[in-house]
């Protein structure tokens, strides 16, 4: 596994056919952020099936429009590229993993407090790039009840 810690977590290479398995980079990855041992984590299979995402990542090297996979594994957001990147990162402190619609509602809303607190004008257009998610735009504007 090659890696790159980095701020928003950890980005390791898989090779494929190379030494280790795809379910070993991301387990190791995962350890790298959370600072768990892995033996001491979950088992990744609890969460997806190593065998499938072995396959479909194969799936996707071989097509010609590439893609992505994407889990939450140990509290962190987990995802696999077409060629083998795999990025791992977790919510800051304080901030709960959003995995249902509403709990994105709420980190939302809690974001848009924060910035309006902060001063930040918030209304308007925006485009959100993280380099592992494609760019979303979205349009903040107040809705009169």
């Amino acid at each position: 596994m090659d890696s790159a810690p980095g701020d928003a977590g950890e980005h390791a290479v898989y090779h494929p056919g190379g030494d280790g398995s795809l379910t070993a980079t991301v387990v190791e990855a995962v350890a790298a952020v959370t600072g768990e041992e892995p033996t001491a984590m979950e088992p990744l299979g609890s969460v997806v099936d190593p065998e499938a995402l072995e396959g479909l990542v194969a799936s996707l090297r071989r097509s010609s429009e590439g893609g992505r996979v994407a889990f939450t594994f140990a509290g962190c957001r987990v995802t696999v590229t077409a060629d083998g990147a795999v990025r791992v990162s977790r919510p800051p402190a304080g901030h709960p993993p959003v995995t249902t619609g509403e709990a994105f509602q709420a980190a939302l809303a809690r974001l848009l407090r924060e910035a309006e607190t902060n001063g930040v004008a918030v209304d308007g257009g925006w485009a959100c790039r993280d380099g592992s998610l494609p760019t979303w735009g979205i349009e903040i504007y107040e809705v009169e009840e």
